[in-house]
């Protein structure tokens, strides 16, 4: 009767290496070649740079590149870089060109004062030898205010559901002019109100987040989720301790989406778009008039 031995863990792996050497040969030998290891280039700093404010509101952005030396970019993929303003359409248009590794952006329209522009460098914006950036980024500028006498004017009163905890302005239904939504903390709503363009708002109508009344919306925000180029609207439900997010038509007009709400753990209360190297935070009272200390970054604190 023939044994047969198993050989010892110790004899396996030489065979297992002596195997993975013949293997490398052979590829060798049928004109194989040894992959390559992925290589990866520098983003530079922006012009103007990161979290500048009071920019020109027909300012152009200027990033460079380099990789030991300067990559030259695909210029296919340039395109790839998005833009998103938080007060006129969400998503921004604008002519994106590279030369060797410069890239150039240029909005097709102009900033509005105090506009936030988040400019999103991802991952598929490849050198020409295909190498991709090393970290991705987001950074963020603000337009400058426009030139005001500094004097404010009496104007009606918009109403608002019950302790306005939070408010945003953008343009929700891309008239060209303001809007305005107040998270409403005790009515677990957000009330919208269109503005007309010279300071004034037509009657609020309230869209339902989270549960309803006794939900405790603390924040919301306008951002343009679907990168469909109009402002959708995301919301923090306190006592419900969850995360919504409401899809704009274009019109202005807010529908669920799917997936949402999201549980929170507890003490959530404000939501954040954005992510990558975006730096600094800001502070919101809670209803009672507390002021909170947020947490850095993308996501909710």
């Amino acid at each position: 009767m023939t044994r047969y031995v198993s050989p010892s863990p110790h004899r396996a792996c030489r065979i297992g290496r002596r195997a993975a050497r013949l293997l490398a040969v052979a590829a060798l030998l049928a004109g194989g070649a040894a992959p390559v290891a992925a290589q990866t280039y520098q983003v530079g700093l922006p012009v103007p740079p990161y979290n500048a404010v009071s920019v020109p509101l027909n300012t152009n952005t200027d990033i460079d590149t380099y990789f030991g030396i300067t990559p030259a970019l695909d210029p296919a993929t340039v395109g790839n870089i998005r833009l998103f303003g938080n007060l006129r359409r969400g998503r921004r248009v604008a002519t994106i060109t590279s030369s060797g590794g410069n890239i150039n952006i240029d909005p097709l329209q102009d900033l509005l004062p105090n506009e936030r522009l988040d400019i999103t460098y991802p991952p598929t914006v490849l050198s020409a030898t295909g190498d991709a950036p090393n970290t991705p980024l987001v950074y963020t500028l603000r337009g400058r205010a426009g030139v005001a006498s500094g004097v404010f004017y009496n104007r009606p009163d918009v109403p608002a559901g019950i302790s306005p905890a939070d408010v945003v302005t953008g343009d929700i239904d891309n008239d060209g002019n303001l809007d305005l939504l107040t998270a409403n903390y005790s009515s677990g709503s957000i009330s919208v109100a269109r503005g007309n363009g010279d300071a004034t708002f037509g009657t609020p109508t309230d869209v339902l987040v989270g549960s309803g009344i006794g939900s405790g919306v603390t924040s919301v925000i306008l951002t343009d989720l679907d990168a469909d180029q109009d402002l959708d609207l995301a919301a923090v439900n306190l006592l419900d301790a969850t995360l919504n997010a409401l899809r704009n038509d274009g019109a202005g007009n807010f529908s669920a989406v799917g997936g949402f709400p999201i549980s929170l753990g507890a003490g959530g209360h404000r939501a954040v778009a954005g992510g990558g190297r975006r730096r600094g935070h800001r502070r919101r009272p809670r209803p009672g008039g507390v002021v909170p200390q947020h947490r850095r970054g993308a996501g909710v604190s």
